[in-house]
């Protein structure tokens, strides 16, 4: 009797282990570094900094995943956040402007990722994104690095405003901008390997508001350290004059550079009347 009851488990146990196997997603590698690069500079050709807007297409903000998906798909899911098919996103693309547009789109059974979700949400050089019954594991780093903070200060109208760099209980970066004027922003040097970053290199910059429940994205390039004194920066709400109404803010924001790697750190806002 033992012994049948051992044959039973072993062969349901063969069983289950078949029905898991089955159910299991079909896992596509993909490297599209070269054709993430070719994008990238239409994509600052066509939008950074520009006066008028032109319309996102796939040579110039969306990146081709695949051409032969069939499912009908609702919703995806990169690093475990699901986007939604109709979900829109805002895209920061410089000069105040924006791009509300959705992460995906599929068209003619051709799934669509924009670039600047595909850069800041890689791990490792690849960003995993669970389509359906699909996974697809997109290369859009090679040379995959961490890119570290320097020097940290505040700009532009300084008086009453400061910046620091610290860690957090975790050892996650923590970059805090005290401030008494709209126009005070902060910014930091990037290094890779110990040396700033030269000027004019693309950036790819993720925005989570975790009290608003908000996501963006956008571009941004270097700038001359030697000259500026850091690398890029970032506003909070930009005010013409003194503070008014003080917002006190915490942004878990990522970088994101082609062929540097990237960086995820907090930013913490404090106003101040």
């Amino acid at each position: 009797m033992k012994i049948v009851n051992f044959i039973f488990v072993l062969v349901l146990f063969s069983v289950l282990t078949l029905l898991i196997v089955g159910c299991g997603k079909n896992t596509v590698n993909v490297n599209l570094k070269d054709k993430c690069e070719a994008i990238s500079l239409n994509l600052v050709e066509t939008f950074y900094d520009k006066e008028s807007l032109e319309e996102p297409t796939e040579d110039n903000f969306f990146v081709e995943i695949t051409s032969n998906e069939e499912q009908n798909l609702s919703a995806i899911t990169i690093n475990d956040v699901i986007y939604k098919k109709d979900m829109k996103v805002k895209f920061s693309v410089g000069n105040n402007n924006f791009l509300e547009e959705n992460v995906w789109k599929l068209e003619k059974n051709k799934l669509f990722v924009a670039l600047p979700t595909l850069y800041t949400e890689a791990r490792g050089g690849i960003t995993k994104i669970e389509a359906g019954t699909k996974i697809y594991m997109v290369r859009v780093f090679d040379n995959f690095g961490s890119i570290t903070v320097g020097e940290v200060g505040a700009y532009g109208i300084i008086e009453g405003s400061n910046a620091e760099k610290t860690t957090d209980s975790s050892g996650k970066l923590v970059v805090s901008h005290t401030r008494e004027s709209g126009k005070s922003f902060v910014g930091w040097e990037l290094l890779k390997e110990g040396e700033p970053i030269e000027e004019g290199k693309i950036i790819y910059t993720k925005k989570l508001y975790e009290k608003e429940k908000l996501i963006s994205y956008g571009i941004d390039m270097t700038v001359d350290v030697k000259e500026n004194g850091y690398s890029s920066g970032l506003f909070n709400y930009y005010e013409n004059g003194p503070i008014t109404t003080p917002l006190n803010r915490e942004v878990d924001y990522t970088l994101a550079i082609p062929n540097y790697g990237k960086i995820n750190f907090i930013v913490n806002f404090i106003e101040k009347k």
